[in-house]
């Protein structure tokens, strides 16, 4: 196995995970083998599945996204510390935690934080209340826990479907993540400042918004940055283009056309992807300027999908024809 094919098997590390690699010696072949490190993403991760409580459910099944699941943040973190910082610049972006990251990492006139799910902008609105009422980044944490506790019912509506004893262990692992990750806006008071005084100037908005099928609003959106001589700054969209890909088709070229709307010379974009749709973790990646990723797979992963997707959906236009390998007779 190349260093490159060790790279993607990352992804598979758990921590009691051993690594079995042949290697070279005097006798001929023999085994070599290693207790490989996790990334303390992964790690927790894993420590959240095994008290049996699904994380990656979303809140469209009664859970809200408090934690972000891909993988390479450090990465993007490194490449917008590099970016020169330009007045006027604008945030907009999906997902809970990474949002809030990146508010506390640079300075920004406005912030645009999206959501598709209403009860996420309900939490959304409560962080905000909480954030202005509360000057201690140690006070907010605690009030924060205290919520989603206390009315789990409101945040996660299939409660009962796991004990109290199992929420307790998912919020106190899901709270030290927020206390100790390296780019968290709660893990240091200034990150937290940061992201309080720009609620305190009225200066985050949350959107319930479809990426793909809310085109006139984001158009408005664009409009009012301009008109105000602002910019997109950062657009954070993590793993969207996927789900819409596969999910939504028929409004796949409306998401394209409606992000390619708020990208400047500079714009950095920052999504994730998978080496294979809706398979194991995606990977965060880095785009700067005019011209969107790379949204699309290899045609042998697409081609099922896609099939699937006419089946659920007959009456919708038809997909895109794709490509097919002619071989001879």
């Amino acid at each position: 196995m190349d260093p490159t094919d060790l790279e993607k098997v990352k992804i598979l590390y758990a921590p009691n995970t051993l690594l079995v690699q042949s290697a070279d010696s005097f006798l001929g072949f023999s085994l070599k083998i290693s207790q490989p490190l996790v990334s303390p993403r992964l790690a927790l991760f894993h420590a959240l599945s095994s008290r049996s409580f699904s994380y990656l459910r979303s809140d469209f099944h009664g859970h809200p996204f408090l934690l972000t699941t891909e993988t390479g943040h450090p990465a993007v973190f490194e490449a917008l510390s590099r970016k020169p910082q330009i007045e006027g610049g604008v945030y907009f972006g999906f997902a809970f935690e990474f949002n809030y990251h990146i508010l506390a990492r640079r300075p920004f006139e406005r912030a645009y934080i999206c959501d598709i799910h209403p009860s996420m902008i309900a939490l959304y609105a409560w962080v905000k209340e909480g954030v202005v009422a509360t000057e201690s980044r140690e006070a907010f944490i605690e009030k924060f826990h205290e919520e989603l506790f206390v009315n789990k019912e409101r945040y996660f509506p299939d409660s009962d479907e796991f004990s109290d004893k199992n929420l307790v262990g998912y919020l106190k692992d899901v709270f030290n993540h927020y206390r100790t990750y390296a780019y968290s806006w709660l893990k240091e008071d200034a990150s937290y400042a940061r992201v309080r005084n720009l609620y305190l100037d009225n200066r985050i908005v949350h959107l319930n918004l479809n990426l793909a099928r809310d085109g006139r609003r984001i158009a408005e959106i664009s409009q009012k940055v301009q008109e105000g001589k602002m910019f997109f700054d950062v657009v954070y969209i993590t793993n969207i283009a996927e789900w819409v890909r596969f999910k939504d088709y028929d409004h796949y070229d409306n998401m394209v056309t409606n992000l390619q709307s708020l990208l400047s010379d500079k714009t950095t974009v920052v999504d994730s992807k998978r080496e294979r749709p809706f398979r194991e973790y995606a990977h965060s990646r880095v785009t700067e300027g005019t011209l969107l990723p790379d949204f699309t797979f290899p045609f042998v992963y697409e081609e099922d999908l896609l099939r699937k997707y006419r089946r659920a959906h007959p009456q919708r236009r038809p997909v895109r024809q794709l490509p097919r390998l002619h071989f001879g007779d």
